[in-house]
C-alpha cells in the first residue's frame, strides 16, 4: 500500500491494519462522476456518529480488542475480531459480538467492552465543521438527527458533554437497525440524506432509497470501497460553505 499517505497507513495504533486500499488518484477520478451536493433537495439530514461526527473508530478498536483479549487470552483472536468489528461499523455491537462468540463468552466480551468504553469515550469531542454544519441546518429549521449502530445512551451522553444535544431532533439506534430506521423515516414522505463512513451505511441507504454521502475524514475505509454513494466528501467543511 505504498501509494497511501503515512497518515492513512498509521490511522490506527498498534496492530490495526487500515482498510483503505484505493490509490488517491483513482478515488479522485471516481468522485468526478458524482453530482454536486444540493442541500435544498432534502427535508432531513441524518448522521452516523462513530467515524462520521466523531473520530471514535480507533477508540472502539482498542476497547473491543482489550475486551476480547481479556476473555480469550489469545492476541491473534482478539486482533482479528477487533478488525472485523470496526470494518462492520454501523451494525450494533450486540449483533457483531454474538455472531462471533458463543452466548456465555459473548456476554463477557460485551460487558467488558461497555465498561472499557465508559472510560475511553469520556473525552470524545465532535468534529468542529460537523457542528457548524448542523448549527446552520438548525438555524434554517431543517431537521438533523442521528442514526447509529452504537449505543443510544452513549451518544446522548457525548452530545450532552459537548453541549449540542439540542441541535438534533433525536438519536436512533438499536434494537432497530439502520435499514429499519430509514424505512420508518421514509414513511413520513420526507426526503433524506445520510452522512456515514462505512460500507454498511452505504448498503443500508441503497436498500431503502435514502441518498448517501460518504464522509472520508475519520473513516476506516476510503471512497473506492463504498458502493454507489450519491455524494462523497473528505470532510464536512467541503459543503459547509453552502449554508454560510
Amino acid at each position: 500500500m505504498a501509494y497511501l499517505s503515512e497518515q492513512k497507513r498509521s490511522f490506527f495504533s498498534n496492530d490495526y491494519t487500515c482498510f483503505k486500499t484505493y490509490p488517491l488518484d483513482l478515488n479522485a477520478a471516481r468522485r468526478l462522476e458524482l453530482r454536486p451536493f444540493e442541500l435544498a433537495n432534502y427535508d432531513v439530514f441524518a448522521f452516523d456518529f462513530d467515524g462520521t461526527l466523531a473520530d471514535t473508530n480507533a477508540t472502539k478498536y482498542r476497547a473491543v480488542y482489550c475486551a476480547a483479549l481479556s476473555v480469550t487470552e489469545d492476541e491473534s483472536v482478539a486482533s482479528r475480531f477487533a478488525k472485523k468489528f470496526i470494518f462492520q461499523s454501523g451494525i450494533s455491537r450486540e449483533a457483531k459480538i454474538t455472531a462471533e462468540f458463543d452466548e456465555a463468552v459473548a456476554k463477557q466480551v460485551l460487558a467488558k467492552y461497555n465498561s472499557n468504553l465508559e472510560v475511553m469515550l469520556s473525552e470524545v469531542v465532535l468534529d468542529d465543521d460537523a457542528l457548524r454544519l448542523i448549527e446552520k441546518i438548525s438555524e434554517r429549521e431543517m431537521t438533523a438527527l442521528i442514526v447509529t449502530g452504537g449505543d443510544v445512551k452513549e451518544v446522548e451522553q457525548i452530545l450532552e458533554r459537548n453541549q449540542c444535544a439540542d441541535l438534533f431532533h433525536g438519536v436512533f439506534g438499536p434494537p432497530l437497525n439502520k435499514v429499519q430506521h430509514f424505512r420508518n423515516l421514509l414513511k413520513s414522505g420526507l426526503t433524506a440524506v445520510y452522512f456515514g463512513d462505512s460500507p454498511y451505511d452505504a448498503e443500508a441507504c441503497i436498500e431503502t432509497g435514502v441518498d448517501f454521502c460518504f464522509v472520508e475524514q475519520f473513516s476506516h475505509v476510503d471512497y473506492g470501497q463504498i458502493d454507489k454513494p450519491s455524494y462523497s466528501i473528505n470532510k464536512f467543511g467541503d459543503i459547509l460553505c453552502q449554508l454560510l
